[in-house]
């Protein structure tokens, strides 16, 4: 599941998807094109694209 968000706190849209199945999350950094993954979730979360968007 794609789900842009400002991740990084700079105002800007980073790259990520969240993988449900293995309840990781994938973050390209856009200010360092800095990519991680990050294990926090579970197969039954759904993450919201929008909730972390800065206005």
């Amino acid at each position: 599941m794609p789900v842009p968000a400002d991740y990084g706190l700079n105002g800007k849209a980073d790259i990520a998807a969240f993988r449900p199945l293995e309840g990781n999350w994938y973050i390209i950094h856009i200010s360092t094109n800095v990519g991680n993954s990050i294990y926090l979730g579970s197969n039954v979360d759904v993450p919201l694209p929008s909730a972390y968007l800065p206005q």
